[in-house]
Formats: structure tokens, C-alpha cells, sequence
């Protein structure tokens, strides 16, 4: 009887340690399989505001995958070693996996088309232009450029004087706006003057050489491709009391602000959020599309003082308020 006794002891005992182990076992497998990865995120441009809906689309889609996000900005707009060595940085801290608005596609195009990186790396916004190894998320520039003009044709005298903000040309992004503006203006394109930065104004804020422009060159329309060219038309219109008309491209709190009370007459808006989702699916292999497939999910649209508050514009450009 106590041999029974005993056996049945040494059997309960037996079963429990091997539980104990089991459940200790599971926990330390769960742990190795739910390791999190960590995807950095590093955008042109010290305002942090100006990328506000795309980080929340990235982190959104980055808690939904179970991974973190480290955002990076840089301390201006167009410094390619300093992108260099933010991206060098991350690579070398332990990043699973970047994302990258470029700074400059022409000069960023040779350095991550030989970099020997093992993670992935997926463009935001702006690319590096053609031969690229990458895939670069972003609405059709092309595209709203050329809506541009074609509203400008639609709604406004076709002898008047257009001038176009040609600044940060080194992004591949404001190239493409340009060209399609361009060529869908091509009938009136005697009526364009371009407005670039002078040699001893590189380094000047956007509205300080508009404010030139527009004094030295009367013209009716002002046409921004980009949100530093539609806030520094718009600082400077306002500064020298200029009534001139603005069509822009932005996506910023002030750009939206400036439709609202009229300072811009029509305002492209793309949805950054969705870029930034899709950029975070696709960067982290839950989705794996075509550079035309993921195009075709970043919807923009053309927004006025008169349908900013219908229901649909309402959604593309206040996505966080209910």
C-alpha cells in the first residue's frame, strides 16, 4: 500500500514540475516570438507639425504590427550628409527596418542605391528618382500638378499672369508637380515666369526672396508646389498687404488655416496619414505592392474656402477630430 502510496506521489510530483516547465517554456517562446521591431522613421525638414498626419498613419499601422516607431527629423530641409548619417545612425543603433522622406533625390540616389543594408527601406513622399532599388509611397505628383493648372484654366482669366514657385527642385516629388503643371499649361505658357532663389539667397527663408519677387514682378496667380513654398507665399503676401491669388500644394495645420480665411484660393491636399500606413505595412511585410498599386491608395483632392467642410474634405483634411 505505501509502495502504491509512493508511486502516486512520485507521479504527481513528476507532473508538476513538467507543468512548471511547460508554462516556463511557453512564456519564453511567446517572449522570442513577440520581439518587437523597431522602424525608424526619418523625414527632411525640423517641424515636426509639417509631417503630423503621416507619423500618425506610421504609428497607427506600426501598433497594429506590434512594432515601434522611432521618429527622426533633421535640423533643415536639404542636408544630405546630415540624412546620410541619421540614416547611418539608425542602421548602426538597430533599426529592423526605415523609412525615409528624402531630403535631396538627386545626391541621396547614389549612397542608398549602393548601400549594402540587410533591412528593408521604403521611401515616404519623395524617392530618388529612376534606377531605384526601393519603392517610394505617394500620391500621383504628377498628377496634382497638373490639376493645378487645369483649375487654373477652369476658373480664372486666361491672359492672366502666373508665376511659379520653383524651390526644392532637388526632390523629386516637386519635379514631377512642376512637369505636370507644366504640361497640361503648355497653351498658355507665355504666361508663366518662373520665381527661383538667387545665388545669395540659398539659405534664406522661403519668404524672405518671395517678398522680392513679388515686388519687383506683378503677377495675378502664385502657384506652390510644396508646403515651404505655400507658407512662404502666404508670410509674404500677408507681410507686404499684396493681393494676389495662391494655388497650393500643403498639407500643414497653417496651409489649411490660410484656405479657411481666404489667403490661399485653392489648396491640394494629399493624404499623408494613408501614406504613412501603407509606408509601415509595406516597410514591415504585411503588405508587398507594386510602387502603382500603393499610388492608387493615396487619394488627394482639391479643396476651396467654399467645400472645405463638406463631409468627404472634411475627412482628408481634419482626420483626428470627431
Amino acid at each position: 500500500m505505501k509502495t502504491v502510496r509512493s508511486l502516486l506521489f512520485v507521479s504527481l510530483l513528476l507532473v508538476v514540475i513538467l507543468g512548471v516547465f511547460w508554462v516556463y517554456y511557453s512564456m519564453m517562446t511567446e517572449q522570442e516570438n513577440k520581439e518587437i521591431r523597431k522602424v525608424s522613421v526619418i523625414l527632411y525638414g525640423n517641424s515636426s507639425e509639417q509631417w503630423e498626419n503621416l507619423s500618425q498613419g506610421a504609428e497607427r499601422a506600426a501598433k497594429d504590427l506590434g512594432a515601434e516607431v522611432s521618429l527622426v527629423t533633421m535640423s533643415g530641409d536639404n542636408d544630405t550628409s546630415e540624412q546620410i548619417g541619421l540614416i547611418n545612425r539608425e542602421i548602426n543603433n538597430g533599426a529592423n527596418a526605415i523609412l525615409i522622406a528624402v531630403c535631396n533625390s538627386k545626391e541621396l540616389r547614389p549612397y542608398l542605391n549602393n548601400l549594402e543594408s540587410k533591412i528593408p527601406i521604403v521611401m515616404l513622399e519623395t524617392g530618388i528618382m529612376e534606377n531605384a532599388k526601393y519603392k517610394c509611397i505617394s500620391s500621383d505628383n504628377f498628377e496634382m500638378g497638373s490639376l493645378l493648372a487645369r483649375h487654373i484654366i477652369e476658373n480664372e482669366d486666361p491672359k492672366v499672369k502666373v508665376a511659379i514657385i520653383y524651390d526644392n527642385e532637388q526632390r523629386d516629388s516637386v519635379v514631377k508637380r512642376y512637369e505636370g503643371f507644366c504640361e497640361t499649361f503648355a497653351d498658355y505658357e507665355d504666361r508663366i515666369v518662373l520665381w527661383k532663389r538667387n545665388e545669395n539667397e540659398k539659405s534664406n527663408k522661403s519668404m524672405l526672396y518671395l517678398q522680392r519677387e513679388l515686388t519687383e514682378e506683378a503677377v495675378d496667380i502664385v502657384v506652390a508646389l510644396d508646403n515651404t513654398a505655400t507658407e512662404g507665399i502666404v508670410d509674404a503676401v500677408l507681410n507686404l498687404n499684396k493681393s494676389v491669388k495662391i494655388y497650393g500644394i500643403g498639407n500643414t495645420d497653417k496651409a489649411v488655416s490660410n484656405l479657411d480665411d481666404n489667403t490661399i484660393t485653392e489648396l491640394i491636399y494629399q493624404n499623408e496619414f494613408s501614406i504613412g500606413y501603407l509606408g509601415m505595412q509595406e516597410v514591415l511585410g504585411a503588405v508587398d505592392m507594386s510602387e502603382e498599386e500603393l499610388q492608387s491608395l493615396i487619394e488627394f483632392r482639391a479643396v476651396t474656402k467654399e467645400d472645405m467642410y463638406t463631409a468627404e474634405n472634411q475627412k482628408m483634411l481634419f482626420p483626428f477630430v470627431k
